[in-house]
């Protein structure tokens, strides 16, 4: 190799990109550069039926309960409680929240995210939330507060969905 300028700043640089390399792959899974991933759809087990009313303001209050089953770095039931507010005549795209329980075998995680709930014009709803996690088991103390990623397709049939989910604790 010609010892030039350059050589010589990339050949002083290698240590350290080779140090934080290391790093990364010494991170656990959860780490802002390995965040667990869930993948879901729905489970087949029944949430109930939505609650939906008209409040004092007009808009439409919509409650629902789901359950999806996850695999994955993370695997689990997923079980979310969604809550939406909407004017009456506008369902193509509004607010969504989330409360989410995930049971796992190692123990049950809960947080929340909220976002945005998209309808296409082939009825298919795309959904993205960001919230973070709020109660952790011991085997996953170090995502307390951790960031929450939910992106989901609700199909229009309203009933079969896909999506994932990322959990990454903050750097």
């Amino acid at each position: 190799m010609k010892l030039t300028r350059r050589n010589l700043i990339a050949a002083a640089a290698l240590p350290a990109a080779l140090s934080a390399r290391n790093a990364a792959a010494a991170q656990p899974q959860g780490s802002p550069s390995q965040p667990f991933y869930m993948d879901f759809t729905e489970s087949g087990e029944d949430g109930g039926p939505p609650a939906i009313a008209q409040i004092a303001s007009g808009e439409i209050l919509f409650k629902i309960t789901t359950i999806q089953k996850g695999t994955g770095d993370i695997s689990g039931r997923l079980v979310e409680r969604v809550t939406q507010i909407h004017p009456p005549d506008d369902e193509r795209t509004m607010p969504i929240t989330t409360l989410w329980r995930l049971e796992t075998s190692q123990g049950v995680l809960e947080g929340y995210y909220s976002g945005m709930w998209n309808q296409g014009d082939d009825q298919r709803v795309g959904i993205f939330q960001m919230g973070e996690v709020l109660m952790v088991p011991r085997a996953f103390g170090y995502l307390y507060r951790a960031e929450a990623v939910y992106t989901a397709i609700l199909e229009a049939d309203r009933v079969r969905i896909k999506g994932a989910l990322w959990l990454r604790r903050r750097s």
